[in-house]
C-alpha cells in the first residue's frame, strides 16, 4: 500500500517566505557591517597595517551576502517545486477551496 503524503500547502507557503525573508535579513545586516568596517577604516583608523587587515575582512565577507540571499531564493523554489510535483501526482481532486488559494498569496506578504 502506497503511504499518503499530507502537507499543509498554507504552512509551507509562509516557512519559504520566512527562509527567504531571512536569508535578505542576513544579508543586509552583513551589508552594514561591510558598511561599519568601511567607515571605521575611512573616519576613524589611519594604520596601514589595521585598514589592510579591515579590507581583507570586508573581501571575505562580500561574497557571503551573495550567497545567502541565493540560499534563500534556492528554498523558497524548491519548496514551490515540492508542492507543485505533488500536486501534478496526486489522483484525489480536491475541491476547488478559495480561501487555501487566498492564504497561500496572503503568506508571501505576512512576513
Amino acid at each position: 500500500m502506497d503511504k499518503d503524503i499530507v502537507y499543509d500547502e498554507y504552512e509551507i507557503s509562509i516557512a519559504a517566505n520566512q527562509i527567504e525573508n531571512y536569508a535578505e535579513f542576513l544579508g543586509d545586516c552583513l551589508q552594514e557591517y561591510q558598511n561599519i568596517l568601511t567607515e571605521l577604516k575611512t573616519k576613524g583608523i589611519r594604520d596601514e597595517k589595521v585598514c589592510a587587515q579591515i579590507d581583507e575582512l570586508i573581501d571575505t565577507i562580500s561574497p557571503y551576502k551573495h550567497h545567502i540571499y541565493q540560499e534563500g531564493k534556492n528554498l523558497k523554489n524548491m519548496a514551490n517545486m515540492a508542492m507543485r510535483e505533488v500536486e501534478n501526482i496526486d489522483k484525489y481532486t480536491f475541491t476547488f477551496d478559495i480561501m487555501s488559494s487566498i492564504r497561500s498569496i496572503l503568506s508571501r506578504f505576512l512576513f
